[in-house]
């Protein structure tokens, strides 16, 4: 007796169900992406402890000299340099493969470079889990303890051990800010001291928690009565009307802020979802030792497939006053 061809979608597993009907692929369902990682300039490293420099103008000096006076006193150029520096941090990820499951048909990619391009993006969100992170500079010891560099987000705090070398260039505590609502006044307040120490008017990219993102939403760009804050109004040739915001731009007195949302599994604070980093992107950016991403494969042998996936990186800040960072909001 031949077997039928016909799906019974009431009764799986009966007698005339002879294929299981399935989507191919395999829909990824976790948020993948780095936006903080993914648009700060990338710098190339020679060493696994890199340095930098920090500059300052002296104070403005507006005593008349008098005609025919010769000068007595000779200033230093090089006065206000400070030097820094940071370690790196390696990161890797590895990856193996069955030969059964290299040789078998699946509905599913079960390929060797869908493995380590799966094994890519978890090693890029490590990445970013770790610019945000909390760690603070350690040298390590050769076959012991692992080398750590500082994140960028403590780099942008008053204790930062890579800052600590030169404290005068040490991020200002009124662009630190920790249980503090992100109002017009509080955010106004941040842009200010970013303009006032920086010489310029702010122009930065918000880094943010998606719920550091509602709650500025709704108390700053904001044009309504409180009691509808969820609601967003522009006007469109002279009349009224609600649209979706999508690009959310905030221009304060003392600047220009544009906001992007972060990836939830890769914030500092995991529960609360509420920190945020203004990033000056002219002066911040990641630093590698060797290539950004280095793939190695191992022997094939007959039963497995292995890979390893590594990244050696630093978090550079080169000018921690034009920048501010929320960490919390509560």
């Amino acid at each position: 007796m031949a077997r039928s061809t016909i799906y019974d979608v009431a009764n799986l597993g009966s007698a005339v169900s002879t294929k299981e009907q399935k989507y191919a692929g395999a829909s990824l369902i976790s948020p993948d992406k780095t936006p903080l990682y993914s648009t700060l300039n990338k710098k190339t490293l020679k060493s696994t402890q890199q340095s930098w420099f920090l500059d300052d103008l002296a104070a403005p000096v507006d005593t008349p000299i008098a005609e025919g006076t010769n000068p007595s006193n000779f200033e230093d150029p090089n006065a206000f340099i400070g030097e820094v520096f940071n370690n790196t941090t390696t990161l890797g990820r590895t990856g193996q493969l069955t030969d059964d499951f290299m040789l078998t048909e699946a509905y599913t990619d079960t390929s060797l470079a869908k493995a380590k391009k799966t094994k890519t993006i978890e090693l890029l969100m490590g990445i970013e889990k770790a610019l945000w992170g909390t760690n603070t500079r350690s040298a390590g010891v050769k076959g012991g303890a692992a080398r750590s560099g500082e994140s960028i987000a403590s780099q942008l705090t008053v204790g930062s051990t890579v800052f600590a070398d030169a404290p005068e260039y040490v991020i200002p505590a009124a662009q630190v800010k920790t249980a503090t609502l992100p109002t017009e006044t509080t955010v106004n307040d941040v842009l200010k001291s970013v303009s006032d120490n920086s010489g310029d008017m702010a122009d930065l990219m918000i880094y943010a928690d998606s719920s550091w993102v509602h709650s500025f939403t709704k108390s700053v760009l904001r044009i309504e009565s409180a009691g509808v804050d969820d609601k967003l109004n522009v006007n469109i040739n002279g009349s009224d009307a609600k649209v979706a915001l999508r690009l959310k731009v905030y221009e304060g007195i003392s600047g220009v802020v544009t906001l992007v949302t972060t990836n939830p599994k890769c914030s500092q604070r995991l529960t609360q979802l509420d920190s945020a980093l203004f990033i000056n992107r002219s002066n911040v950016c990641v630093g590698h030792l060797g290539a950004n991403i280095s793939v190695k494969d191992s022997p094939e042998y007959h039963g497995t497939r292995e890979f390893s996936i590594r990244t050696k990186f630093m978090g550079m800040v080169t000018n921690p006053q034009s920048c501010a960072n929320w960490i919390s909001i509560a």
